[in-house]
């Protein structure tokens, strides 16, 4: 006998199943680095004293911050210059970020570079450590902002 046409459904427990390992799966894989976002929470001017930044971790892993040194540049005719930090300028201590958490990390302009900010465009970059342990260049976010004139 010959059927034809004849289509054959996998269960709903196995079409659940095949979801379950799928996920767990995605899981292992690495975190997306572009799933870190940075963001300002308010204007920066020229009187700013504390530059109040949201780290947001879109990413499936925790991360640990405060600890990687940051940097901030400004925008110059020759591209960015590197801002000279203060001797012994403290950051942060450690802070984990669960997946989708997000911290508001503080950098006191005057203890760690000594001076605010003068009108001009800068860069943020921000670094981080991954909770499987990678380090390097595509553990940042990075986040460009203008300073104004009050």
């Amino acid at each position: 006998m010959i059927t034809q046409g004849l289509r054959l459904h996998p269960p709903a427990a196995l079409r659940r199943l095949f979801a379950l390992l799928l996920a767990a799966m995605l899981g292992l894989l690495p975190y997306r680095a572009d799933g870190v976002q940075l963001s300002m929470e308010t204007p920066v001017t020229t009187e700013t004293a504390v530059l109040a930044v949201t780290v947001q971790n879109n990413s499936r892993r925790a991360l640990i911050c405060g600890v990687e040194p940051f940097t901030l540049e400004q925008k110059t005719a020759d591209g960015w210059a590197q801002l000279r930090e203060r001797e012994h300028a403290v950051i942060e201590i450690a802070v984990v970020l669960s997946p989708l958490q997000s911290a508001k990390l503080s950098v006191d302009l005057m203890q760690q570079y000594g001076r605010l900010l003068a009108v001009g465009t800068y860069r943020l970059t921000f670094r981080y450590i991954a909770e499987d342990g990678h380090e390097g260049p595509r553990n940042q976010a990075q986040l460009t902002f203008d300073v104004t004139e009050l």
